[in-house]
């Protein structure tokens, strides 16, 4: 098996949450007005079928639906993100995330520029060696592009490079079909090569098991 010399993540859903209510206000209610309809059950009922046929990427639906680029979403959602949209997972995240970067690179891929939303966290984000926005790209995820990106950022052989995520049809499956190892947390997944309750056990596995590059 080859060696994992750097660690890539999800950001949401992955690292930290969003205020589900400021969310699904802001996703609905632009939904709406795009469709020029009321943000009524029906059209919620409408997005959410929406969201599950495009791989639970909120992008991908108004990328789908009304033929915007992959920064239309992220722009609609950069002002709640800079005023405090997400609450981490877990407190130990942050000390974790610093171990981690300690014994292997480290870097974040979202759909939004993670940098002003980490930072109210207590992510210190100068760990990490990448901070990727999916807002550049022509196509969001679940689209291979991204993680395409990804192997490029990191000059390395794709089987060198773990990405780690919560669900297996935006993160894992995508992930996987560019040549990366995959890790999948919060949830189960048989296609992932790693399955994680926590972040501890991310750092275990570097401590015990898999050793980078000048450990």
């Amino acid at each position: 098996m080859s060696r994992i010399n750097h660690v890539w993540f999800d950001f949401s859903d992955t690292i930290a949450t969003p205020d589900k209510h400021r969310h699904d206000e802001l996703r609905y209610s632009v939904f709406a007005r795009l469709k020029s309809k009321a943000d009524s059950e029906q059209s919620r009922k409408e997005y959410d079928a929406l969201l599950e046929k495009y791989g639970g990427s909120n992008s991908n639906v108004f990328v789908q639906t009304f033929g915007f680029d992959g920064s239309f979403w992220p722009s609609q959602i950069a002002n709640e993100v800079n005023n405090g949209l997400y609450i981490l997972i877990d407190k130990s995240v942050p000390d974790i995330l610093m171990s981690l970067s300690k014994v292997v690179p480290i870097s974040v891929f979202s759909y939004i520029d993670t940098t002003n939303a980490m930072k109210p966290l207590g992510i210190n984000t100068d760990i990490f060696t990448n901070i990727f926005s999916a807002s550049g790209l022509q196509y969001p995820k679940p689209h291979p592009e991204g993680y395409k990106k990804i192997i490029e950022l990191s000059r390395l052989p794709a089987d060198e490079i773990l990405y780690i995520g919560d669900m297996e049809q935006k993160d894992i499956i995508p992930a996987k079909s560019v040549g990366l190892k995959t890790g999948i947390i919060w949830n189960t997944s048989d296609k992932a090569d790693y399955k994680f309750r926590n972040f501890q056990e991310i750092l275990d596995l570097f401590k015990e098991v898999i050793k980078p590059k000048d450990w």
